[in-house]
């Protein structure tokens, strides 16, 4: 879990590299600096050639959601990531 004074940020990036992206994140940016990166999934029910499955989606396509103390720290090493479009905030 994290610190109460953490925040969290949403990245933006290509709709369909989410995954690609986080896995960047979590490799390229040490765990001092990025608490957690995750993207929101949910589940769908699709019936096809008439059994039904299980589809797992992202909620929010494009974006990667982030969680830190460090934000001048994370947007530093975030130069790394190849694919990030930029953070998303509130205000300043």
């Amino acid at each position: 879990m994290w610190e109460e004074k953490s925040l969290w940020y949403v990245m933006q990036v290509q709709t369909g590299s989410e995954e690609k992206i986080r896995t960047q994140c979590e490799t390229l940016i040490p765990q001092s600096v990025l608490q957690q990166c995750f993207i929101p999934y949910y589940e769908e029910q699709r019936k096809l050639h008439g059994k039904w499955n299980l589809l797992k989606k992202v909620l929010f396509p494009g974006y990667i959601f982030m969680v830190t103390e460090e934000l001048d720290e994370l947007r530093f090493r975030l130069k790394r990531v190849q694919g990030m479009t930029k953070i998303l905030g509130t205000g300043g």
